[in-house]
């Protein structure tokens, strides 16, 4: 109905403030869109987020996905695969050590037998059968006592998994205060390596500092600082004859360009006549009534051609 996601979402609330349970598990059967859409709700999912206890989603079918699903600890595809996760078959954890025993009882037998076959074969071969006999008879038991070392152990360790899942699926803030631990531990060491690091710096430059201040190498950076010095001087002097050799070279090619300069010949009353900026040096360039530009060394006019005449 219209009300069920913010009752879901008191009773997510409600269920952390009792803290009464090891896990929650918030499902709904298959259905439309329109009816597991309360599991989409914005205030549903920040209750299911900020929730301490775990809490597994199980809404809708297998391909049915809600924001619930996103924000939830674990999704389960149907609220049974959600049971079958909160709560291990006990039944069957039970039945897979049962058939491992017998399993490695079995193998134990046949390994014993088979070496009671073969004592027996020896004892048939041997003139002394009771010092072999005894021998082989001791091999046995240690082989025994392996197989069932073997066996406790791997008892232990199938006992031991058991409990870690039962304590991860009860007590999930253990393993996170576990992790905790493991991570101010790394955070220590990387401390400790780094003061370790600088210490060793510090110890390399004042080593450093120590061996040039023994080799007191200021009378030799003296030195090297009198022959800049006087690379410089030098360079400067060279600076400043090629500066002037290079002035005195620029003024010949001005005097040179203005005496072969065509604007010299105005000052002895020639002139430069040009028409829409062409230079004008035969009168087949012109017709009458054509514009002229006549520059002289003063000025300039602009005349009109009434005639104009090859030679």
């Amino acid at each position: 109905g219209e009300s069920s996601a913010s009752q879901l979402t008191t009773a997510v609330r409600k269920a952390e403030q009792r803290n009464e349970c090891d896990v929650l598990i918030i499902s709904r059967g298959g259905g439309s869109l329109e009816d597991l859409w309360s599991f989409n709700d914005e205030k549903l999912a920040r209750a299911v987020y900020e929730c301490e206890l775990p809490i597994i989603s199980a809404v809708g079918h297998e391909i049915d996905f809600t924001i619930a699903d996103f924000v939830a600890d674990v999704r389960a595809a149907t609220p049974s695969a959600a049971a079958e996760l909160a709560v291990p078959d006990a039944n069957q954890l039970s039945n897979n050590l049962m058939s491992m025993m017998q399993r490695l009882t079995k193998t134990v037998t046949q390994l014993l037998s088979a070496e009671q076959r073969h004592i027996h074969t020896l004892q048939l071969r041997l003139p002394r059968p009771e010092q072999y006999l005894r021998q082989q008879t001791q091999s046995l038991s240690k082989q025994k006592r392996r197989l069932m070392l073997a066996w406790q152990r791997i008892w232990d360790r199938r006992q031991q998994h058991v409990d870690y899942l039962t304590i991860r699926l009860k007590h999930p803030q253990a393993q996170i205060d576990k992790q905790r631990t493991s991570v101010l531990g790394l955070s220590h060491r990387l401390n400790s390596a780094f003061l370790s690091q600088q210490k060793t710096r510090i110890q390399q430059f004042t080593f450093l500092h120590s061996r040039v201040h023994q080799q007191r190498p200021l009378p030799l950076i003296n030195e090297q600082q009198r022959y800049i010095n006087a690379l410089s001087k030098q360079s400067q002097r060279l600076i400043e004859l090629k500066v002037q050799n290079n002035k005195q070279l620029l003024s010949q090619h001005v005097r040179t360009l203005a005496a072969v300069s065509p604007l010299n010949t105005l000052d002895r009353g020639y002139s430069i006549t040009s028409h829409k900026n062409m230079i004008i040096t035969n009168a087949e360039q012109v017709k009458a009534g054509s514009e002229l530009d006549i520059r002289l060394h003063q000025g300039h006019l602009v005349c009109e051609v009434k005639h104009s005449y090859e030679k």
